[in-house]
């Protein structure tokens, strides 16, 4: 996924046919707003806002094998140390980072190289602290799990420390649409003036939309851990992650949570999914480490001890058969590895007599084979 600065010069202002699937969405969100050189009345500044935003009605953004490669790092390491995680779908529109600064007035939280919506590690945190204030979880177990009995400092009794208790970014498992939403608020000037204005908050007044990006069908994978001095039990993460999953589909995450924005509900599949990466990439990862240790000890071996061990793999394979049979042919009846020790020749006899040279119809060619095998055996 190439930059802009990149793929065109000086830059971009807008996106062209096909360059969504490619490029870095929020990079191009991010830096390359551009309004016309004349765009100095607010009716102007509207017609590129709108004309900027309208490029972003986008089905299935990102590169899922980028994702495919994050997730798998994430569940990787959840592997290697006490965690818990799990995967959770919005069940409607989902935005974050509305408070960024943006020539739009409204920003979007982009996964830096992702290039798709994501919920920081500390969102996360803030969320699973919200909920668990809500719930009265008491002030000693809140600074166990966070680090503070309250988050207004001058109702913390004591000194605030690390918390136990790891919270991972949420990135994104699987493309997502982003599109333009909008909002159309009464009480502007109300909220301009701070709500002490003579301005009153009512209905009447002349609403003025205004438009914001939002992602649907997210898919973000969630993980937390205990930290390396933590003395919580297992099971607390267990408890951290039920309460997350409850806290998403209560309060919801990222923004306008209390309109509906953000509620997120349980995805069996997506889970299902990402573990199933994960273990077949620690068994690839398996598989190479013992192709790799048999590499060591075949290097480690005699010339001779090498022969048989490479003989007594090949041997199991039926594309290799004719080879492997001349080659025998060679070392048994043909009398090449009577030049072997003693040792070395019993071995070799050993592995024959056990595999597919002797399992032959042929009466006469088995009483050869016999006949070679044993002479191989004799000091």
């Amino acid at each position: 996924m190439q930059p802009f600065y990149k793929a065109e010069a000086p830059h971009p202002t807008t996106l062209q046919a096909g360059q969504a699937s490619s490029v870095n969405l929020g990079l191009f969100f991010s830096r390359f707003f551009s309004w016309t050189e004349f765009s100095t009345t607010a009716s102007s500044y509207k017609d590129d806002k709108d004309r900027f935003l309208k490029q972003f009605y986008i089905n299935g953004c990102g590169s899922q094998e980028q994702m495919n490669r994050a997730v798998l790092r994430q569940m990787l390491l959840n592997k290697q140390q006490p965690s818990r995680y799990a995967v959770m779908k919005s069940d409607w529109h989902w935005v974050s980072g509305m408070g960024n600064a943006h020539p739009l007035e409204n920003g979007f939280s982009w996964h830096h190289t992702l290039s798709m919506p994501y919920l920081p590690g500390s969102s996360v945190k803030g969320l699973v602290r919200a909920y668990c204030e809500i719930n009265g979880m008491a002030p000693a177990r809140l600074k166990q799990w966070f680090g503070s009995e309250s988050k207004d400092p001058s109702k913390n009794v004591t000194d605030n420390q690390a918390g136990e208790l790891v919270f991972f970014d949420a990135i994104p498992c699987e493309k997502a649409d982003i599109l333009p939403d909008i909002m159309t608020p009464h009480t502007g000037d109300w909220q301009q003036e701070g709500g002490k204005g003579k301005t009153a908050p009512a209905d009447w007044h002349d609403p003025i939309p205004v438009a914001f990006l939002v992602a649907r069908n997210l898919t973000l994978l969630f993980s937390v851990a205990k930290a390396s001095h933590a003395t919580i039990a297992d099971s607390e993460v267990d408890e951290v992650l039920e309460l997350l999953e409850q806290a998403l589909g209560f309060l919801g995450a990222g923004a306008k949570t209390a309109t509906g924005y953000g509620a997120m509900s349980v995805s069996a599949s997506g889970l299902k999914k990402a573990e199933q990466a994960r273990d077949n990439r620690l068994a690839d990862i398996g598989a190479a480490q013992v192709k790799h240790q048999a590499a060591v000890a075949l290097g480690q071996m005699s010339e001779n001890e090498r022969v048989i061990t490479l003989l007594q793999q090949d041997i199991a394979d039926p594309s290799k058969n004719e080879l492997v049979m001349a080659h025998i042919k060679t070392l048994v009846e043909q009398g090449e590895a009577q030049a072997w020790p003693l040792a070395d020749r019993v071995k070799l006899v050993g592995m024959l007599k056990g595999s597919k040279y002797m399992e032959i119809k042929n009466k006469d060619k088995l009483k050869v084979r016999k006949a070679a095998l044993s002479m191989l055996e004799q000091n």
